[in-house]
């Protein structure tokens, strides 16, 4: 969707809640590479991108994958992890450091519901068989609620309330990732970010 920045007085601030275990179902029918429709999605997928401003792929990518988005064809959600300046110099130390919980070593890398896929590189053929293997998958059955107030002065306040319906334990992980609706940052080719 858009790349992770600082936030700023006045910029529309989407928060977009990525549990490990997605919960909501949803049952439009998607499109494989092989053109094959009738797979239902068991609940939205999550895509976080690995990118830099320095990378060509990246600027590919970034214009593949929301292409892809806006085409309504796949129920999925991505932030774009803008970790890198077109120097290579650290640009944003928290999309810096997801990148080393995921052990990324070349941009773009695009992490399909925490890692049950991975794409590295511009290969947009690969995106509609990851998300479908990712969508269709089994997961846990937990609900959550997102509540999100802007206190001004660059300053909001997330609170998340989590259920999980199901008689067992589960052990998931909950990221927030706080992006700009347009982002500041632009690509190796001078485009915005999507």
């Amino acid at each position: 969707m858009r790349g992770v920045g600082l936030v700023e007085k006045g910029v529309v601030v989407t928060v977009f809640l990525m549990l490990m275990i997605p919960s909501l179902a949803a049952y439009d029918l998607q499109k494989g590479e092989d053109g094959n429709t009738g797979k239902a999605y068991t609940h939205t997928v999550f895509v976080e991108v690995a990118t830099g401003q320095f990378c060509g792929p990246c600027h590919y990518w970034n214009q593949n994958i929301h292409e892809a988005y806006e085409s309504g064809n796949y129920d999925f959600e991505y932030v774009e992890m803008i970790a890198w300046d077109h120097s290579s110099s650290i640009l944003n130390d928290e999309a810096y450091a997801w990148s080393q919980l995921y052990g990324i070593t070349a941009v773009p890398t695009s992490i399909l519901d925490g890692d049950y896929r991975r794409i590295v590189g511009n290969y947009p053929d690969q995106l509609p068989d990851a998300l479908n293997a990712c969508g269709s998958r089994s997961v846990a059955d937990v609900s959550a609620s997102l509540i999100v107030l802007w206190l001004g002065d660059a300053t909001i306040k997330v609170n998340i309330d989590i259920q999980n319906n199901e008689p067992t334990v589960y052990n998931g992980y909950i990221r927030v990732p706080i992006v700009e609706m347009v982002s500041r940052y632009d690509t190796a080719y001078g485009d915005q970010y999507h």
